[in-house]
């Protein structure tokens, strides 16, 4: 693992803005990744 993206309790229904979720795809968009693995606790 390089990075770590959290943004808590801020779900997406919710319609609320999520900046970790946003530099997480820009950081894909700009090839510093090529792979994402998700971790839900809730489940």
């Amino acid at each position: 693992m390089v990075c770590e993206f959290a943004h808590g309790d801020v779900s997406a229904y919710s319609g609320k803005t999520r900046p970790q979720y946003q530099y997480m795809l820009a950081a894909i968009g700009l090839g510093e990744s090529d792979a994402v693995m998700v971790f839900a606790a809730d489940l």
